[in-house]
């Protein structure tokens, strides 16, 4: 007589195993994807502002260099279309679109402005200029200030959403 037993091992996961994982991943995920987005927005935000003072610093190098006015506009109204630098007979010396998914505005003590300026010396001209960048849906701080001094230097803050 044989005494052997006859064991079956299965391997696998069981409902309750499966349903659990599915738990913790659906809790994952959804305290994850918020943080992703808002990082994705802040990368694209910085990224639009690094490009904007690219731009001015080019257009601030162009000044000393030609030892003639050069000035940073947009194409359309409100800073909406594509950046410019441009000489003071308006020829075009670089194009970017930099404002995308987002809302720019310039300005100084007195209101709204349509083009920043630096003369021939490196000097802005004018007053003191902040140009801001708000991404679309906004959240967290997302926002960015570019600060053009009197003197001609850039600077750059990173503020809260409106």
């Amino acid at each position: 007589m044989n005494n052997r037993m006859n064991i079956s091992v299965e391997s696998g996961l069981t409902l309750i195993e499966l349903l659990t994982v599915i738990v913790l991943l659906g809790i994952t995920l959804a305290l994850g994807v918020p943080s992703f987005i808002q990082a994705m927005q802040n990368a694209r935000t910085t990224s639009q502002a690094n490009e904007m003072i690219g731009m001015l610093h080019l257009a601030r190098a162009e000044a000393v260099k030609r030892g003639a006015p050069m000035s940073v506009r947009s194409t359309e109204a409100n800073w909406g279309g594509d950046i410019q630098v441009v000489t003071e007979g308006g020829t075009v010396v670089r194009q970017a679109s930099i404002v995308e998914n987002a809302t720019a505005s310039a300005s100084n003590e007195d209101g709204s402005v349509s083009s920043l300026t630096f003369r021939g010396s490196g000097f802005f001209d004018g007053k003191e200029a902040t140009l801001t960048l708000v991404a679309d849906n906004c959240s967290g701080n997302n926002r960015r200030t570019i600060t053009v001094g009197r003197a001609g230097s850039i600077t750059s803050a990173k503020l809260a959403c409106p």
